[in-house]
């Protein structure tokens, strides 16, 4: 039974490596669509892009996890080693299970200040070319906004993790 999940967990880093490479590749010829789409004021591009990119964050989350998250499920199955209705397995599970939400979720935030950051850049570049001031002004407070969005980021993955540690 070990060696069949040693043989299943060697497939599956193998599979992980794969899907990493394809939506790292899929992540940013997404994200150069996104800032083009945002630079050039195509909102229907723009969000479609967007909600690309956050599926691929739920994807690529997923995973990552995938063999944390088989781990435990295995150690509560297999019940050779384990009881399963252990209290210290049933936490290994949920913890694992709430780590990858909160990568999920933070990740999709992460994404979606990344390509309005650069969008707005691009959009401020734009209108310094094209010489319009409504659109420098609206560049920088954006740009204040997005700075601010990308703190809270920041501060939201501490506040996550030490919860997830507190809690587990």
């Amino acid at each position: 039974m070990d060696a069949l999940f040693e043989q299943s967990a060697e497939m599956a880093r193998v599979i992980t490596s794969g899907i990493a490479i394809a939506f790292g590749v899929g992540f940013m010829l997404n994200l150069s669509r996104a800032q083009l789409a945002r630079g050039t004021g195509d909102s229907l591009g723009y969000s479609r892009a967007l909600q690309q990119g956050i599926g691929m964050v739920i994807l690529l989350a997923l995973s990552a996890n995938v063999e944390l998250i088989a781990a435990a499920l295995y150690t509560i199955g297999s019940g050779i080693d384990v009881d399963p209705s252990s209290s210290a397995v049933l936490t290994g599970v949920w913890e694992q299970l709430a780590k990858f939400f909160a990568s999920t979720i933070l990740g999709g935030i992460g994404v979606y200040t990344t390509v309005s950051a650069v969008g707005a850049g691009m959009a401020g570049h734009i209108s310094s070319i094209v010489g319009s001031p409504s659109g420098i002004s609206s560049t920088i407070s954006n740009g204040i906004v997005l700075i601010g969005g990308g703190i809270l980021t920041m501060m939201s993955v501490l506040v996550a993790n030490s919860i997830i540690a507190t809690v587990f």
